[in-house]
């Protein structure tokens, strides 16, 4: 490396660092739109020889990535503010007052103690305020990443051209490894809309039979799904203790009883995998190699570390790994 190339490379390292600075904030953003872009890449393309134009498939695409996000949010937002509107928080407050008096709750001193529970409706005002403010995050987020996502379809092969000129990696390295992560996104991106929609229709099944509204619920349901150990639980708790106060303790159980077994046992334990089974099987486009039951952990992990968006990204660090750790092993073979 001669001196000219010594203090380009200088200024490259610090105007990287000074990108990191002012992107830092989006960096998220970006990365969950780049790696569904590549989700759905077989299907922009599908719809590109469909429609004969590859303009009107990133749109299309756009669009139904944005229903996907928006439309049940909106639907949630709007009925909570018909419920919102139609709550009458008097006759409500009396309600919880003889509930509260009754039966074994009666003996429990805290409940039966104003401050304390003037106390506690005060620290769950802050955490309402708190999820509030993650929740306009969330909406942030979803906008930033429809518009990075469309960017990524409209410029994905260039930046893949660029990234190569710079890296000592061959195209066909680096094609591999782009299908590798691609394919493994894909099975992620669908199994994950399955099985939130699966377990959604299931505790919208129940919730049906007791002439609650199973569509609000079963929404929710499918949202919570995505949550590890505790998500469906953050539903079925609050829903049979209404069922319980509403209706009877016999219904109450029920619910409680066909939400652990059913949809957490059953569904979630035993049937998600085989529907990611199924998907893999059906839409991988490229030899991956991975179990169906580490995509599952990786799902798992994912959103253990980074949250909700950690669905996206662990199986595709996972994914990456694995495709690198095979590559370098072909090369140190001088299989390729």
């Amino acid at each position: 490396m001669n001196k000219t190339q010594s203090t380009i490379g200088i200024f490259l390292l610090f105007s990287f660092f000074g990108l990191y600075l002012i992107y830092k904030p989006f960096l998220l953003s970006m990365a969950i739109a780049v790696l569904l872009s590549m989700a759905t890449y077989s299907l922009t393309t599908k719809l590109a020889k469909v429609s004969g134009s590859r303009g009107l498939s990133i749109v299309i695409s756009t669009v139904l990535l944005a229903v996907l996000f928006i439309a049940p949010l909106s639907y949630l937002i709007h009925k909570s503010a018909i419920l919102f509107s139609e709550t009458d928080f008097t006759q409500l407050n009396a309600q919880l007052k003889d509930f509260l008096n009754q039966g074994m709750l009666k003996d429990v001193e805290f409940l039966q103690n104003s401050s304390s529970m003037v106390n506690a409706l005060k620290d769950y005002s802050a955490h309402f305020a708190e999820y509030g403010t993650k929740g306009l995050g969330f909406v942030k987020d979803i906008v930033l990443i429809l518009i990075f996502f469309t960017l990524s379809h409209i410029y994905g092969m260039q930046m893949l051209e660029f990234f190569n000129s710079l890296l000592p990696v061959s195209k066909i390295h680096l094609a591999r490894l782009f299908l590798h992560v691609s394919a493994t996104m894909e099975v992620v991106f669908y199994s994950i809309l399955v099985t939130a929609v699966f377990e959604g229709a299931l505790f919208a099944l129940i919730t049906w039979f007791y002439d609650l509204d199973y569509i609000m619920l079963g929404v929710l349901y499918g949202f919570a799904s995505l949550i590890p150990v505790v998500g469906g639980a953050l539903m079925w708790i609050p829903v049979s203790l209404y069922v319980w106060y509403e209706i009877d303790a016999a219904s109450a159980i029920i619910i409680a009883l066909y939400s652990v077994v059913v949809i957490s046992i059953i569904a979630d334990t035993f049937i998600k995998p085989v529907i990611i089974k199924g998907i893999n099987a059906k839409l991988r486009r490229a030899k991956t190699d991975i179990n169906e039951i580490l995509i599952f952990f990786a799902i798992v992990a994912g959103l253990t570390t980074f949250g909700f968006w950690g669905m996206i990204i662990g199986p595709a660090i996972t994914s990456l790994f694995i495709a690198l750790a095979k590559l370098y092993v072909d090369v140190c073979n001088n299989k390729l």
